[in-house]
């Protein structure tokens, strides 16, 4: 096939826009044939991946049409992923001729510094499954449910979280 591409723009999500679990996104965009005219909507597809360290998993698998709504953002895969995950927003744009043009854009998730203390300091805590030894500070998403356990460390016996939730099993937020 002989001819220019068609020009794709991603509207929404903007280049500033990072999420929190579950947020919904809008997918919107626009696109133009090398005429300058503009591509209808059902000319569209959109994708959108999970992206976690050196490999990424679907999180929207190709959809036609634009001007929707993305279903909530995802939690983070694991403990080590809160660090370096992120979903790229695929746009794709096909014009009359079979000509396509892709674009994207990475949007981050929004991180907050959980701090994990214990009385004394030194004791481990288990945050997403993974041993954390106080006190430390870690990353997490903003409104994920960070699971956390505890287990008594002779000679240290456990008695409460700092909100009093004597459970050994908490969730925090």
């Amino acid at each position: 096939v002989v001819g220019k591409p068609p020009m794709a723009f991603i509207i929404s999500p903007s280049e500033q826009a990072d999420f929190e679990v579950g947020q919904v996104l809008p997918l919107q965009g626009i696109a133009y044939d090398f005429k300058g005219s503009r591509i209808s909507d059902n000319l569209l597809t959109w994708e959108v991946q999970q992206h976690h360290a050196d490999h990424f998993h679907p999180f929207l698998d190709e959809a036609n049409g634009n001007n929707f709504n993305l279903f909530p953002a995802p939690e983070p895969e694991d403990f080590f992923a809160a660090s370096n995950s992120f979903l790229k927003v695929i746009l794709y744009a096909k014009d009359e001729n079979g000509l396509t043009t892709a674009v994207h854009r990475d949007i981050r998730p929004r991180i907050v510094k959980v701090g994990i203390q214990t009385e004394p300091e030194g004791l481990e805590v288990i945050v997403h499954g993974h041993q954390v030894v106080s006190p430390q500070e870690i990353e997490s998403w903003k409104n994920f449910d960070l699971p956390l356990q505890v287990k008594d460390q002779p000679p240290y016996v456990f008695k409460q979280w700092s909100d009093r939730n004597k459970s050994r099993s908490h969730t925090i937020r």
